[in-house]
């Protein structure tokens, strides 16, 4: 195999496994915060008890439903173009202006997006290459010498 097809091969695997957790985390944020209703204390002036039952209560119906389907089932892909890696994927607009601070500030964007990116895959990208190699070189070397073990034992 090509190290070039090699390359890109872990690049896409790596990328491809961290847009799935993009839209884990962006599915955990929208029901968490963004369509919940907040439960508060059917008792006023219980003091410090009132901060502990403060909490995310039932899950209010949005307007149309498409940022929890489109963040539910995600339409992505992941290929190869030229000498790279390309990703699309396809998700409502409008949910870039729930990091607004004027719309909820709930960090569902671009946190999400440039945090798994730049923490994740490029880390691993930059340094995790040399060992994916190696592992998968060490791997294919132990599975033939376990075929040549089995022909010669036969």
């Amino acid at each position: 195999m090509n190290e070039d097809l090699i390359k890109q091969e872990f690049v896409r695997e790596n990328i491809e496994r961290d847009i799935r957790a993009i839209f884990e985390a962006q599915y955990l944020i929208a029901t968490e915060r963004v369509y919940t209703s907040a439960i508060y204390p059917t008792q006023v002036g219980q003091g410090r008890s009132l901060v502990r039952e403060q909490g995310y209560g039932r899950l209010v119906r949005g307007t149309t439903g498409r940022l929890l389907s489109a963040l539910r089932n995600p339409v992505y892909s992941v290929g190869f173009s030229g000498r790279g890696v390309v990703a699309t994927s396809n998700i409502p607009l409008y949910i870039r202006f729930l990091d607004m601070k004027k719309h909820g500030n709930y960090g569902i964007y671009n946190r999400q997006v440039w945090g798994i990116l730049w923490n994740n895959s490029l880390q691993t990208i930059k340094y995790g290459y040399g060992k994916e190699v190696r592992d998968r070189i060490y791997a294919g070397l132990q599975e033939a010498f376990q075929r040549m073990e089995i022909r010669t034992d036969s």
